[in-house]
């Protein structure tokens, strides 16, 4: 990573058909991820983490609103 750290970006989806669109938004880019389902809400998909991602990557990001 060439001296770069990757940072930590926490994004709020309203509901788990958002979070699919987000997650197939990171498909359609190439980028890795690992997802995270609920047991205790049928099993629903709740969050999911991206690989570290940096350099040229980071621009997939720029659409998500950080905290001013």
């Amino acid at each position: 990573m060439n001296g770069e750290h990757p940072s930590v970006i926490i994004c709020g989806v309203k509901n788990e058909q958002s979070l699919i669109k987000q997650m197939n938004y990171l498909i359609s880019n190439g980028v890795q991820f690992s997802i995270f389902k609920e047991p205790d809400l049928g099993n629903e998909l709740t969050a999911l983490a991206t690989a570290p991602i940096s350099g040229a990557a980071r621009e997939l990001f720029k659409k998500y609103q950080l905290i001013k």
